[in-house]
């Protein structure tokens, strides 16, 4: 391979130009329903742990959903780009 990449092909983005405010609350309200989520996977896990349980389950669920936040992220940070990009945003909407 060349450097720097691992061969896997990138991810398209989870959403559509033109980019909307709404779109961009709508990702941050994911995660921070993920976040929460993971927070309650780590508490699970560690009653497992302290009641020395097999845990590889719940570790490989908070992995994936780990992953999911980091891909979840990227895609708010993309469209806060794309939104403030000269015309890459919603045209605004006229007052009235």
């Amino acid at each position: 391979m060349d450097g720097g990449h691992d061969g896997r092909l990138a991810k398209p983005l989870g959403f559509r130009l033109p980019v909307t405010e709404r779109q961009i609350s709508s990702r941050r309200r994911d995660i921070a329903r993920l976040r929460h989520d993971i927070r309650l996977q780590q508490a699970e896990m560690q009653l497992l742990i302290a009641n020395d349980l097999d845990c590889a389950n719940a570790a490989t669920l908070l992995l994936r959903m780990r992953r999911r936040l980091a891909d979840l992220i990227a895609e708010r940070d993309a469209m806060m780009i794309a939104l403030l990009q000269p015309g890459a945003g919603a045209p605004p909407r006229p007052h009235g």
